[in-house]
């Protein structure tokens, strides 16, 4: 199984199809390393995250605490 920690588009290029762009891209990759599973993790606070997660066909799988850690200078 592959897994995509994380991906992310700054907040002014979101909506222009770049995630999805991304995650193809990562599907190919993994494709063309021998994967036929990928997995990912995403906080159900990050809705645009988890609409294009469900629309690429993913589905949950395991809902489990975690700690989002941010930090500003």
């Amino acid at each position: 199984t592959a897994h995509i920690p994380q991906i992310a588009v700054a907040p002014e290029f979101q909506g222009q199809g770049l995630g999805t762009e991304m995650m193809a891209r990562g599907f190919d990759e993994c494709l063309r390393q021998g994967f036929r599973e990928i997995s990912l993790t995403v906080t159900d606070s990050n809705s645009g995250a988890v609409r294009l997660y469900e629309g690429l066909g993913f589905q949950t799988f395991r809902i489990f605490g975690a700690f989002v850690w941010n930090q500003t200078w």
